[in-house]
């Protein structure tokens, strides 16, 4: 058992504040890990014991925003794993702490608990085939990069970076809705490559986090929600003052100080989604969850309804219910056992579980059943999620790097299916971490942040996924480079993406490069060149079961053979 006076544990811990510095004000997904580890303390999830023993044995505090390189990051992480995750192992075993519990917290320090070099392995034989030249069906239309980065800048976990996307279309003008550390940029890309910004808002916090979408009101005003962590709160911005028709002149500021608010809700937005007028700001903490608002009622000052949390439901398998709600995505009228209903579909977080909640009669406060959820797989961390447009298939992204992305039937919504995993074409060869992306039609658009944009068709869901273009909006930017840089596993370059305007352009946002604008075309009848290498593993068949104990844990890892 470790030991507050453990010499290599105090050795680890010297170096490290010798050398780095782990920055809790900003590095973590919804909150800091002291923030997280009190949390689930109050909740019971912890013994007081257990919390004391965490916090003093494997947090080094310091607030302020330094700088800590991602290498540096898994240096520092990597130091202690070993330590964190026997001493976890140790309490499951003995019965002082349950399995999930251990995994969760596993997962908040970003050690593995439990078998993710296997799924690691097996999930390299799900890289997509790619069989095109070049980019593929991909056109570079424009870029637009209002805030550079200065050069030389050393990327760390707490930089100023670009993060959200969203587009805007009215009468003849298209506009890119831009989020990055500063605030918000608002550029017109209708005739790209002549793109240029016509209204930058500041907006403090954001520094990593923030993101933003659209709602048309009743009176057919349209207003975006930008919403961000780090100290930043939710802002109201009307987008009316737009021209549909005479572009505006570079920074004209067409909207006046009275067109934009800032309703405060300081740190609700690490990411935000909007569905049938309910605005949901995604906290990836288990303490916020996904807080829901009512636009139908008010879309200046949206009203608070419920909030999706561990704190105010009940639901799922768990013992206690780890409901970070990092992202989610809401549909109306879908299709359950001959009855309509509205669903969030939550990406949760920490708890490695896509899950699917019943949305009926939140405005009167009610609603929020989970009826349905997904598995934890390794050390995976459920990032984001999107649906296929025929509602029959769920698709999960880990940010974790453990399998990427990941394919489940919801034929049957109470009992999502494991079909299989995808990562981009040469992820066995160059591990890239994914991050967020979109379904439209038969087309996948994936910002997989060092790997930059992909697109993959997906018309034969489940079996056949195949590659079908790319850009390298972060290791090529320009489209010159006549060799690419080694790709890092980090958490730089693609970041977002956005295909639904009328044009049919597609919007991508890269953390250090900014604004991409694509148009993504159709998919080649006669392949030009062979596929790309992938791995001859054998493909992998999730095992079934929970998960409750560590014999249930070296049961299950068995399966994979």
């Amino acid at each position: 058992m470790l030991s507050s006076r453990n010499p290599f544990l105090v050795a680890v811990l010297l170096l490290l504040a010798a050398v780095v510095v782990v920055v809790q004000s900003g590095m973590d997904m919804g909150g800091t890990k002291k923030e997280f580890i009190e949390f689930w303390s109050s909740a019971g999830a912890l013994s007081a014991n257990q919390s004391i023993f965490i916090l003093q044995n494997f947090l080094i505090e310091d607030e302020d925003e330094a700088t800590l390189t991602n290498e540096r990051f898994n240096e520092a992480i990597s130091m202690i794993s070993d330590e964190l995750r026997n001493y976890l192992l140790d309490e499951v075993e003995s019965g002082d702490m349950d399995y999930s519990v251990g995994r969760y917290i596993a997962s908040v320090f970003g050690i593995d608990f439990g078998v993710s070099s296997e799924v690691m392995r097996q999930a390299s034989s799900d890289a997509a085939l790619a069989s095109y030249n070049g980019n593929g069906n991909v056109e570079l239309l424009g870029r637009s990069d209002p805030d550079p980065v200065p050069p030389g800048t050393v990327f760390s976990v707490n930089s100023k970076k670009y993060n959200g996307i969203w587009g805007y279309a009215v009468g003849e003008r298209e506009y890119a809705l831009q989020c990055n550390s500063h605030g918000l940029h608002i550029i017109d890309i209708t005739n790209a490559p002549n793109t240029f910004r016509v209204q930058f808002i500041p907006m403090p916090g954001g520094t990593t986090w923030r993101d933003v979408e659209t709602y048309e009101a009743e009176d057919g005003v349209t207003y975006a929600y930008v919403a961000a962590q780090n100290k930043g709160n939710l802002w109201v911005v009307n987008l009316s003052y737009l021209s549909g028709t005479t572009p505006h002149n570079e920074d004209e500021n067409p909207i006046p100080n009275k067109g934009y608010v800032d309703r405060e809700r300081r740190d609700t937005g690490h990411t935000v989604s909007i569905n049938n007028g309910l605005l949901f700001l995604n906290t990836a903490s288990p303490n916020g969850g996904c807080q829901i608002f009512d636009l139908k009622d008010d879309p200046w000052d949206p009203p608070f309804i419920k909030q999706y949390s561990a704190m105010f439901d009940s639901g799922g398998t768990d013992l206690f219910a780890f409901k970070d709600c990092h992202d989610s995505i809401a549909k109306s009228n879908v299709n359950i056992q001959g009855s309509t209903k509205d669903i969030l579909f939550a990406a949760d977080g920490n708890s490695g579980r896509f899950r699917i909640v019943d949305l009926e009669n939140v405005r009167e406060r009610g609603g929020l059943e989970v009826i349905g959820e997904t598995r934890a797989v390794g050390n995976s961390y459920a990032h984001f999620n999107v649906v296929t447009e025929d509602m029959k298939y769920l698709i999960g992204f880990d940010e974790f790097d453990t399998y990427d992305i990941s394919i489940y039937d919801i034929s049957d919504m109470s009992n999502p299916v494991f079909k299989r995993f995808l990562q981009y074409s040469q992820d066995d060869l160059a591990s890239a971490r994914v991050h967020n992306g979109q379904v439209r039609g038969d087309y996948l658009f994936v910002a997989y942040y060092e790997a930059g944009f992909r697109v993959f068709d997906i018309s034969g869901l489940p079996d056949t996924i195949t590659e079908v273009g790319k850009y390298e909006t972060f290791r090529d930017p320009e489209g010159t480079a006549s060799s690419l840089p080694t790709i890092r596993d980090t958490f730089d370059g693609g970041w977002n993406v956005y295909s639904y305007l009328p044009s049919g352009k597609v919007l991508h946002s890269d953390t250090r490069n900014g604004l991409f604008i694509f148009q993504v075309g159709p998919v080649a009848p006669s392949p030009p060149t062979a596929p790309s290498p992938v791995s001859t593993l054998p493909p992998v068949s999730l095992p079934t079961g929970e998960i409750t104990t560590c014999k249930d844990f070296v049961s299950w890892s068995d399966q994979f053979g």
